[in-house]
C-alpha cells in the first residue's frame, strides 16, 4: 500500500531527469552544445539530485521515526 505512493512521490525526479536526458540528446545532435548549455544542463541534473536526495532523507526519516 506504501509503494504506490512512493512511486507517486517520486515521479516528478523521474520528469527532470528526463527533461535533462532530452536536452542532452537534442543539443548534441543539433551539434549546438555550448559551455553555457552545457552548465544548464548540469544543473537541472543537479537540481534533481538534490530532490532524490531530499525525498530518500524524507522516506528514512518516516520509516525510523
Amino acid at each position: 500500500e506504501v509503494l504506490p505512493l512512493v512511486l507517486l512521490v517520486s515521479a516528478p525526479i523521474g520528469i527532470v531527469e528526463g527533461y535533462g536526458i532530452y536536452l542532452t540528446i537534442e543539443k548534441t545532435f543539433s551539434r549546438l552544445m555550448s559551455m553555457r548549455g552545457l552548465a544548464y544542463i548540469y544543473g537541472i541534473f543537479f537540481i534533481a539530485a538534490v530532490m532524490e536526495v531530499g525525498f530518500i532523507n524524507v522516506l528514512i526519516w518516516v520509516t525510523t521515526g
